[in-house]
């Protein structure tokens, strides 16, 4: 067993991040102090897009009247081609954005740094750490969308599917 020869990791020295779903308060606080910002932010809780996957988004991949969306094998984490629906309420905000876009356009040119995250969350008075030691980040977003589905009674190989993960 080639294996055998490793060391195992200590879990102790090599903690895995603990982040916290964010509550529909938060959400709307932080959506109203991010400005333009705001719209990245709502499609990564309401599709669960990674953030590369948001960056790598074009105007081609979307069809708000089908209200679906297509996360191409080569943007994918999963390296596969996916259709994700789009939420009802994220659809205005995207007409918003699309006005005048060609197709070969990047629906969002530009993803928020995490010093803007950092900011937006500041200026919405969301810590990003809890007592728990769970923290809220961008990643924090696509947590918030899982646990809204398990929230809704989706069931896990649903959820695992609309994440783009592998279903277990």
């Amino acid at each position: 067993n080639p294996l055998a020869t490793l060391p195992k990791l200590d879990e102790a020295v090599d903690r895995r991040i603990e982040r916290r779903a964010m509550t529909a308060d938060a959400l709307g606080r932080l959506f109203s102090v991010s400005g333009p910002r705001a719209v990245v932010y709502k499609t990564a809780v309401l599709t669960g897009l990674r953030r590369s996957e948001l960056g790598a988004l074009c105007w081609r991949d979307v069809d708000l009247e089908g209200a679906r969306m297509v996360v191409r094998a080569e943007t994918s984490k999963a390296k596969r081609t996916d259709e994700i629906p789009i939420h009802p309420e994220l659809i205005g905000d995207l007409l918003r954005l699309r006005d005048g876009a060609t197709p070969q356009a990047r629906v969002f040119p530009a993803i928020p740094s995490i010093h803007e995250f950092r900011d937006d969350l500041g200026a919405a008075e969301i810590p990003e750490e809890d007592a728990a030691g769970r923290r809220v980040d961008s990643h924090a977003l696509r947590g918030t969308f899982g646990t809204s589905l398990a929230q809704a009674g989706v069931t896990p190989q649903i959820a695992h599917r609309l994440m783009g993960t592998r279903t277990c």
